[in-house]
């Protein structure tokens, strides 16, 4: 992952993670499910997640973007059309993602 990506990253609030036994590193955010606009349209039902519940995002060293919720995960490639979803989702600008602004 280049320096752009990782600044973009952090601005948005994730935080370098390791994991023993995982090389590289991963970069994590928590937030509620009500702050994530493809979970308010499609997920949350007040049984299996409701919208104060915590989901977490993390991008992996390999570029896979992971948004795990519930027992429930939704990932995809960073450049691949569902990993820009993903992240554009929660404000990733996506001219970093080879998106024309």
């Amino acid at each position: 992952m280049d320096q752009a990506v990782i600044d973009s990253l952090v601005s948005l609030g994730f935080t370098l993670t390791n994991y023993q036994g995982q090389e590289g590193d991963f970069y994590v955010k928590k937030m509620k499910a009500s702050e994530v606009p493809y979970l308010v349209k499609h997920v949350i039902d007040d049984d299996l997640l409701f919208s104060g519940d915590e989901v977490t995002y993390c991008v992996c060293p390999d570029g896979e973007v992971q948004l795990v919720y519930a027992d429930q995960f939704e990932k995809a490639p960073m450049l691949s059309p569902e990993g820009r979803a993903l992240l554009t989702d929660i404000g990733y600008p996506s001219y970093d993602l080879g998106e024309q602004p």
